[in-house]
């Protein structure tokens, strides 16, 4: 199994062409709720057998149109892999309003995580003035040779929630959910991440007393050797704190021979009160392919910082190969 998705992704590897480029709408299921969350492991449909000859491979993205989301509310999106591929990870994108010099109105995250077997779903809530847009976005692996997708949950009140993958499986990707359950605003997502064999996420809450319940997504693949991944990271560490500075983005890339499958973000920001505001945190693509798809290139993050100091912001690419 490991030649086989090695020699796909060298032929994968050697059409590929480098370059970012904005993502297209494609392919694109919306959910009006956030729905029920998935049991705590989830088999997904497996890719087609094995085709004769060659094997290969095929990682891809598929985005949501702009959904819009008005001041107090919340809005959702998905986006789905199309039938034969695998969903192996997801992002989002969402915008910030500088209203005035020293009024910035960002759309927060609570939700960006695994849906179903093939969707990936994004909720994000805008509790300041000025509206703001949702985007979400489904990465997807179409191969030749059998590959399953697994979903591996964990739910905590406070603190941080690590989901991990059962044994047998390879870390593709992940995402998170979270709620303050009373209602006193907007937990921000400080880390969504990956941790060994599963994913880990942090959120910041909008009060020190109050309770914030978090769950963590772990996507996990069968099909693809645990040997076979690496972390790719890369740090920026002048994330002004300036509330009329522009976003800032950052790209983490796989080294040669591999390809990124999933990836996060972490911050360092301490409390919710100002600091780092993702604006983003999704697959970096190249220009779309005949088809319509766009290529994965690596993962990339934006934040902008509401005015805790300066700070750094770090972005984890999952990727997959020998």
């Amino acid at each position: 199994m490991r030649r086989r998705f090695a020699a796909a992704l060298c032929a994968l590897v050697l059409l590929a062409t480098v370059g970012l480029a904005a993502c297209d709408d494609t392919n694109v299921t919306v959910a009006s709720t956030l729905g029920t969350p998935p049991p705590t492991v989830t088999l997904a449909q497996p890719t087609p057998p094995p085709l004769p000859g060659t094997p290969q491979v095929a990682l891809f993205s598929v985005t949501s149109p702009q959904t819009p989301v008005f001041v107090g509310g919340i809005a959702t999106t998905s986006a789905s892999c199309p039938p034969g591929a695998v969903l192996v990870s997801g992002g989002y994108a969402t915008d910030a309003n500088l209203v005035s010099a020293s009024n910035l109105s960002v759309a927060i995250p609570d939700a960006s995580y695994p849906a179903s077997a093939n969707t990936w779903t994004v909720a994000v809530r805008q509790p300041a003035s000025g509206d703001g847009f949702i985007a979400a976005q489904a990465n997807c692996l179409k191969a030749s040779f059998p590959v399953t997708a697994i979903i591996a949950r964990q739910s905590v009140n406070g603190a941080s929630a690590t989901a991990t993958c059962p044994a047998g499986t390879t870390l593709t990707g992940g995402g998170f959910v979270v709620d303050v359950g009373d209602g006193t605003g907007s937990a921000v997502i400080g880390a969504s991440q990956p941790a060994g064999n599963g994913w880990r996420m942090t959120a910041r809450p909008p009060a020190p007393d109050a309770t914030v319940a978090e769950t963590a997504y772990a996507l996990c693949a069968t099909g693809i050797v645990a040997g076979s991944t690496s972390i790719a990271s890369a740090s920026l560490a002048g994330v002004a704190g300036n509330p009329g500075a522009l976003p800032q983005a950052i790209v983490a890339r796989c080294p040669s021979g591999q390809l990124p499958v999933g990836g996060g973000h972490s911050d360092t920001s301490s409390t919710s009160a100002g600091g780092v505001l993702p604006l983003s945190d999704a697959a970096a693509n190249g220009a779309a392919s005949g088809d319509g798809t766009l290529p994965i290139r690596g993962w990339s993050a934006t934040a902008i910082n509401g005015g805790q100091g300066t700070l750094t912001l770090t972005v984890f690419a999952v990727c997959v190969g020998d």
